[in-house]
Parts: C-alpha cells; sequence; structure tokens
C-alpha cells in the first residue's frame, strides 16, 4: 500500500503539476479520504525518514526511462519494490 500512494500520489502531482494534498489525492483517485489517509500512512511507517517529494523524484526517472509510466499503478508500484529490494540487498546497504 505504501509504494501505491506513491505511485499514484506522485502521477496525480506531475499531472496537476505541484504536490497535492491528500485529500486532492482521495478525489482524483477516488478513494474514500479515509482510504487515502490510510495509503498515506503506509507511506509514512514504511519509509518515516523520507519525504514524499524527495522520493518520487528518486523513483520517476526508473519508472519513465524503463517504459512503466503508462502502466496500472499498482504494476508500477511492484516495480518501484524491486527496486527496493534490489537497494536493500546491495553490499554497504544498511
Amino acid at each position: 500500500m505504501a509504494l501505491q500512494y506513491l505511485v499514484e500520489w506522485g502521477r496525480c502531482s506531475d499531472a496537476v503539476g505541484f504536490p497535492e494534498e491528500v485529500e486532492e489525492y482521495a478525489d482524483r483517485m477516488e478513494v474514500s479520504r479515509a482510504q487515502a489517509f490510510r495509503r498515506q500512512r503506509a507511506f509514512r511507517e514504511c519509509f518515516p525518514k523520507d519525504e514524499i517529494e524527495t522520493t518520487w523524484e528518486i523513483v520517476r526517472p526508473f519508472l519513465d526511462e524503463n517504459g512503466w509510466r503508462n502502466r496500472a499503478f499498482v504494476s508500477q508500484a511492484v516495480y518501484v519494490g524491486t527496486l527496493t529490494c534490489l537497494r536493500s540487498s546491495m553490499p554497504g546497504a544498511n
């Protein structure tokens, strides 16, 4: 759910040209506000030291350069998860 929120929030923010608030995200994604806040909380719990804007700026090029831009958001989130797994398995990663 955390990576799904990252991708959906990032794509929604890109579409409007500025970082969206969680309420705007809920409206654009057609999910309840409660669900939107749960997704936001999942992101914050999984990445407590990371700002979503910064994380999206890091992740977006990997998605766009590797042909994932127009795929389903959930598929994009899975791809991001593979990048996260690879990063954590690298020598010297914490």
